[in-house]
Parts: structure tokens; C-alpha cells; sequence
């Protein structure tokens, strides 16, 4: 059913009251590397909600969906997904990125019917890093719309000053690509790194795949990485849907945030859902969730 409708819902509240969805799915999570800080106090505890809908627009009865939902991630140096909890029945999976993947199963869904899925996650968020995230395999080269051999993005790749520490390298490329680029509204279409320096500019999709491409053509390991910004406990939009990039160096991956000041990205504050690249359950890019079956 090629017309079956989904959209991530924004739900409508006063205010934040965590309680027990009826015939909810829960499940508790606990995932430390070896070498973390166990004994780190969070520098912020969020309890956000979010959901999907899916409706059947169609006069026939659709069988047999199956929707994949990413959740907060687990586990990474400054956040840990301790709870999850949907208003159906899910199973947890994961994939080779390690994103924590909720997977639900709709048996049918009746002409002109709906099923909205809700979920609530509690993270905490840690603004010093619990541990040194090791490898840094796969984030050097060419991928689908990180173009680093278009004649465009080799022309436009802001260059580095020549000298200082790789963190001011990395701070001052990015507050060049800040000073070349006008942000956009949001674009549904990803668009890639080649048409946004085609464009000079972009959403901030396109910053983040900017942003990759500059550091690693200046030999930087980075990553697309795709969440919310967050400051309390609180629902979520899927209009807030956000993408940032990191860039290895010094043995740690620092968060870079091209489409605000530079100099007050607070990693406590992003809570990431998943990381840029082929999902297996989840598709390409930064795709929060995907239907299968329709």
C-alpha cells in the first residue's frame, strides 16, 4: 500500500507528568563500557516522549506492518538511555552502528484507521565524557552524498589557518563554513554535501554533511550524528529533529554544531538518537524510523 501515511507526532502538553502508559512495554537498560566513569553524576536527567502515527488512508485492510522507532542510544560518552517505555508491545534490536532500535508489529490496520505508538525514555546527560570512545574506522572516506571528490566540495572546503592544536583546527574550519554558508528552512530531501556548497548553505542536514566533509578532507574522522536539543524533560517535535556532526581528535569525538554558536555546544544538552550511515532496520542517512510493509 504505497499511500499508507506515517508521520512522527508532536503530542500536546501543559507540561511534563511521567506516568504508566495502559498496556505499556518497558524495558530498563544499563550499558557501560568497562572503562566508564560508573560513578559519574549526570549533569541532567530527561524524560522526553515522542511518537508516530500511521494511517491508513485506503479503503482496503493493510496486514502484516511492521514500524522500526529509534530510541535515545544506550550507551555513548555523555549520555546513557536507562528506561524505555512505548504505549504497544516492541522488541529491542540492534544494529552495526548500535543504535537501539524499537521494533513494533501491526497485524492490520482497518480502512481509514489509525494506531498512533508513544514512547517515553529517560537519559542521563553527562557534559564531561565517561570514557574515550575507541576506533575511528570508516569515517575518513567517500559516501553517498559526502562527496569528497565532487569538484565542488574540494573548491568550497574551508582551509585551516596552519597551526595551532587540532581542536582549534577543527573550531576555526567550522566557524569558516559558518561565515560561507546561509542557513535554510527545513528541506524533507537530503541534499548532500556537493549541492551545499553548490548552494553555499543549506538546513542543517546539509551543514552536518558539510561539516563531515571538510574534516575529513583535511584527514579529521567525523560523523553525522542525529537527535534533539533538549534542556529539561520535555515532548518532542518532529520539527525539532536535528542533525550535528563530530570530529575526532584528541583521542575523543568533540560535537560541532555549524548551524549555532560555536562556542556553547553543550553535549549534555544533545541527546543522540542514532548516527549517519546504512542502517540495517533503518535505512540511509539520518532517518529516525522507517515502515516496512506497506
Amino acid at each position: 500500500m504505497r499511500w499508507l501515511s506515517h508521520a512522527i507526532v508532536f503530542l500536546i502538553s501543559s507540561g511534563w507528568r511521567r506516568r504508566r502508559m495502559i498496556g505499556a512495554t518497558a524495558l530498563c537498560l544499563s550499558c557501560c563500557p568497562i572503562l566508564a566513569d560508573t560513578f559519574a553524576k549526570p549533569d541532567m536527567i530527561a524524560n522526553v516522549r515522542y511518537g508516530v502515527t500511521i494511517r491508513n488512508p485506503t479503503t482496503e485492510t493493510v496486514t502484516g506492518l511492521t514500524v522500526y522507532i529509534c530510541a535515545p542510544m544506550t550507551g555513548t560518552p555523555h549520555q546513557v538511555c536507562r528506561q524505555i517505555e512505548a504505549s504497544a508491545p516492541f522488541t529491542t534490536i540492534t544494529d552495526s552502528f548500535n543504535h537501539c532500535i524499537l521494533r513494533f508489529e501491526i497485524m492490520s490496520l482497518p480502512p481509514f484507521a489509525w494506531k498512533r505508538i508513544t514512547i517515553d525514555a529517560q537519559a542521563e546527560m553527562y557534559a564531561r565524557a565517561r570514557y574515550m570512545e575507541p576506533g575511528i574506522n570508516g569515517f575518513l572516506g567517500e559516501e553517498p552524498l559526502i562527496e569528497l571528490g565532487d569538484p565542488d566540495v574540494q573548491a568550497g572546503i574551508p582551509r585551516m589557518a596552519g597551526d595551532s592544536l587540532p581542536s582549534n583546527s577543527v573550531m576555526q574550519l567550522a566557524a569558516q563554513l559558518q561565515h560561507l554558508f546561509r542557513l535554510t528552512s527545513f528541506d524533507p530531501v537530503h541534499r548532500g554535501a556537493a549541492w551545499a556548497f553548490r548552494k553555499s548553505g543549506g538546513d542543517c542536514t546539509e551543514y552536518a554533511d558539510a561539516l563531515i566533509a571538510t574534516y575529513r578532507m583535511h584527514e579529521f574522522p567525523a560523523r553525522g550524528v542525529g537527535g534533539f536539543i533538549v534542556d529539561r524533560s520535555r515532548f518532542l517535535s518532529s520539527m525539532e529533529y536535528h542533525n550535528w556532526c563530530e570530529v575526532r581528535t584528541e583521542d575523543q569525538w568533540l560535537g560541532v554544531d555549524a548551524t549555532r554558536d560555536l562556542s556553547s555546544f553543550q553535549p549534555e544538552h544533545y541527546i543522540v538518537f542514532r548516527y549517519r550511515g546504512e542502517s540495517e532496520a533503518l535505512g540511509s542517512s539520518y532517518r529516525l524510523f522507517r515502515l516496512e510493509g506497506a
